[in-house]
């Protein structure tokens, strides 16, 4: 299984294995994944909810826990978000 947060205005796109004794919390390693990046500055996540106004590929980003590195793969969980950061 993989990781991976794409950024949709860049198409960047940050991608990693995800270890076998890893709970697959997509929110859980975005907010890891994030508060790496962004080492000392606070951080906030808006995710999409149940039937929320962020479609897929209209957030900030898009985050996927998928069963190979290629996209297009068989997805097993997606969520778009925002991102704010500020210092502090």
């Amino acid at each position: 299984m993989f990781l991976s947060i794409y950024e949709n205005s860049s198409g960047q796109e940050f991608l990693r294995r995800i270890s076998p004794s890893e709970k697959l919390h997509l929110r859980a390693m975005v907010r890891k994944w994030a508060e790496g990046m962004f080492d000392g500055y606070r951080v906030n996540l808006t995710f999409s909810e149940d039937g929320a106004h962020i479609p897929n590929g209209c957030g900030e980003y898009q985050a996927e826990i998928r069963h190979t590195k290629a996209s297009g793969g068989v997805c097993w969980t997606s969520a778009p978000f925002y991102l704010d950061v500020s210092e502090g």
